[in-house]
């Protein structure tokens, strides 16, 4: 990857910046797309609910089109429906989804045969979880278009992945846990959670091999090849933890 352009959504903390480093060890010429400048690579302000492309155009009007975009950034604001607002809603699909939509169809027209897009979606897109029901909205309609355009580019000969991480240990976690409910957190906290490194790791081995789905860790591998058949147990799995507070 020595020399190429990455450009990557939200890598100024978390799993982006993890993963912006170790593309930065290995050669590669890093953009950082987010609202506040990481220790990584080249900064290009970008509000993903206002305008994404905006910082798109300017990261590769610097360093040219990308071989590898990202597009990791996200938000998570949980609650009841009947504790959230429109407006919640609203922002996570803007943030999750339709920026994603806004930057990938600027990149397809620039992007060369060859080139990487890999979109970083959550084990929220293979199974609603009480608590979170505009977050997992917003991942189900991401892994949706994931899977369109994996076909959709295929003449354009530009690879496409997506990967679902597991829990993982950073501050957009952090803030979750401390709004959720007593019933989510029960349902969250049985699941494993991973260093952010710990998943930079594992999501550049699945871009090094090409795979489109990236599963991370046991659990999201067996929700990926057997998330619909094990649904009902999953089902009576959460409402039993939930029941617990």
């Amino acid at each position: 990857m020595k020399n190429q352009h990455v450009i990557i959504t939200g890598a100024s903390r978390g799993i982006g910046l993890c993963l912006a480093r170790l593309l930065h060890k290995r050669g590669a010429v890093v953009s950082n797309l987010s609202r506040s400048a990481g220790p990584v690579g080249q900064h290009f302000a970008c509000d993903m609910a206002d305008g994404p492309a905006q910082g798109f155009l300017a990261a590769i009007k610097a360093n040219g089109p990308p071989d590898i975009l990202v597009l990791n950034a996200g938000i998570a604001e949980p609650g009841l429906l009947a504790e959230l607002s429109q407006q919640s809603f609203r922002n996570q699909m803007e943030v999750n989804f339709f920026s994603v939509v806004e930057i990938t169809r600027a990149a397809v027209k620039i992007m060369q045969p060859g080139s990487r897009l890999v979109f970083v979606g959550s084990g929220a897109a293979y199974v609603g979880i009480q608590g979170h029901s505009a977050y997992c909205a917003s991942k189900f309609a991401l892994r949706g278009f994931a899977e369109s355009m994996r076909a959709e580019l295929k003449s354009l000969s530009i690879v496409v992945s997506i990967a679902y991480p597991p829990n993982t240990d950073t501050q957009m976690l952090v803030d979750e846990f401390a709004s959720i409910s007593a019933e989510t957190r029960a349902i969250t906290t049985s699941a494993k959670t991973f260093t952010a490194d710990a998943v930079a790791i594992k999501l550049l081995r699945g871009i090094d091999k090409t795979r489109f789905e990236i599963p991370i860790g046991l659990e999201m591998r067996l929700l990926a090849r057997l998330h619909s058949v094990f649904k009902p147990m999953i089902f009576k799995t959460m409402d039993r933890l939930a029941r617990k507070p």
